[in-house]
């Protein structure tokens, strides 16, 4: 039987990606991390492929199983999570309309 990935998904804002507004005050896009983790030992796991299936976008994970994806303008993300050895998942992670905390998290399993 596979392995099993296991995601951690937090949303925050003080780590923000420049957005493509041109005016002189710019404003910041909100970005999801996305940890991935191996479910059975909870360990990060690099180099795992967290595919945005809306945009295209394939980032990597890091040495801490960590990538940064930037929120849509609108709807959430369909991601799709693959290392080698391992089963893929499919996730919907959706940012809620009226959250102004700094950070929220969101554990996949």
């Amino acid at each position: 039987m596979g392995r099993w990935l296991a995601g951690f998904i937090a949303v925050v804002a003080v780590s923000p990606l420049p957005s493509r507004d041109t005016d002189a005050t710019r404003r910041t896009a909100p970005v999801l991390i996305v940890r991935v983790v191996e479910d059975a030992g909870s360990q990060p796991l690099p180099n795992a492929e967290v595919i945005d299936l809306g945009s295209g976008m394939r980032p990597f994970t890091n040495l801490d199983g960590e990538t940064r994806i930037p929120w849509p303008d609108r709807g959430g993300l369909r991601l799709r999570v693959r290392q080698l050895g391992f089963q893929f998942i499919d996730r919907d992670v959706a940012r809620e309309r009226n959250d102004l905390r700094p950070a929220s998290t969101h554990c996949l399993r």
